[in-house]
């Protein structure tokens, strides 16, 4: 009985420990595309000053 129940406790906390793991991707997972979206801008406004160099502006 006693390996029964240490069983079901084990179950119990690598259940736990897989909801707490997803749960933690479900928050990051948005994180990569803002991330990737300031990279992104980052690397235009890189472009932009390399093209451009009076400062961006175009006359």
């Amino acid at each position: 009985m006693n390996q029964f129940i240490a069983t079901v406790f084990l179950l119990l906390i690598l259940v736990g420990l897989g909801a707490v793991a997803y749960g933690c991707y479900l928050a990051w997972q948005p994180l990569g595309f803002i991330v990737g979206g300031l990279l992104l801008i980052s690397f235009a406004m890189l472009i932009n000053q390399v093209e451009l160099p009076e400062g961006g502006e175009n006359k």
